[in-house]
């Protein structure tokens, strides 16, 4: 669409050019018409008004000069910043694009803005793909697509700098029970708040994601098995002290947590997991 925008207003930019040109052919026509006409006629005319002829000849002649030059001018104004325009479209330069819509208010900052506007809802809607890619609709931590992408960089990172690692595998106890007394909304808004929770225990590079129904993971990236115990019990003591409201109804709700640690040693992420989750177990 903004092509096909682009497009028009060039070739309008083009026609008034060739009107221009074809008006400047015509206007030296007239004025040598003019002239010669004036010349041919200078026998029977009298002098004075043969000059004054030439006067007024000479006078529309520059009248029309200036006119072409600013039309001229304004024509290539129009150009240069559809010229302009083009490359910033091209370049996705928003700053150019942004420079020729304050210039003033016509056509070609009308194009602009829509260029820009355009723009702005494409980032938009990327950014919105990617977080429904990444992240858990109900709960807005990672999902276990990404959590496991982003576990699986750490992974290679440590294995590189020998860093100490810690992962904990995290479940709801009894969670079938909330769903069936309360029914499934009310087990929805403890996973919610229960993940709430749990980004408040946990440092911004941490990694948190919802594996699957009532499981959680978190990756603690630099922490030694001591720290992680530390995390995990403050973990599990938020949620064993938080009072989940729902209605009219008051709900607690307790949590088992299982320790897996590698200490820059080639263990895979998924035995990681797995030992974390038969420790979760007993």
């Amino acid at each position: 669409e903004q092509q096909t925008m682009l497009s028009k207003s060039t070739a309008r930019a083009n026609l008034s050019r060739s009107v221009v040109k074809d008006f400047e052919t015509l206007t030296i026509n007239i004025f040598n018409s003019v002239i010669n006409t004036t010349e041919e006629k200078s026998g029977s005319l009298s002098l004075w008004i043969n000059r004054l002829v030439l006067i007024f000849s000479f006078l529309v002649g520059i009248s029309i000069l200036i006119t072409l030059i600013l039309v001229s001018s304004f024509n290539r104004n129009i150009t240069m910043r559809l010229v302009n325009l083009n490359k910033a479209v091209n370049k996705n330069d928003l700053d150019a694009a942004k420079s020729i819509s304050l210039k003033r208010n016509d056509e070609i900052s009308d194009l602009s803005e829509s260029f820009l506007y355009f723009v702005e809802e494409v980032e938009k809607r990327e950014t919105e793909l990617k977080k429904l890619a990444t992240t858990d609709s109900l709960t807005s931590i990672y999902n276990r697509r990404h959590f496991m992408e982003l576990a699986n960089k750490e992974m290679i990172r440590i294995k590189r700098s020998k860093e100490p690692m810690v992962i904990l595998m995290l479940d709801l106890d009894n969670f079938k029970d909330i769903n069936d007394s309360y029914g499934h909304s009310a087990g929805d808004i403890v996973l919610k708040e229960f993940s709430q929770l749990g980004l408040k225990c946990l440092r911004d590079e941490d990694i948190f994601g919802r594996i699957g129904g009532e499981e959680f993971a978190v990756f603690l990236p630099q922490t030694k098995i001591e720290a992680g115990l530390i995390v995990a019990d403050r973990l599990r003591a938020g949620i064993e002290d938080y009072i989940f409201k729902y209605k009219n109804h008051k709900i607690r709700c307790t949590a088992s947590i299982g320790i897996s640690k590698s200490f820059g040693d080639q263990i895979a992420l998924a035995d990681l997991l797995q030992m974390a989750d038969e420790a979760l177990y007993k």
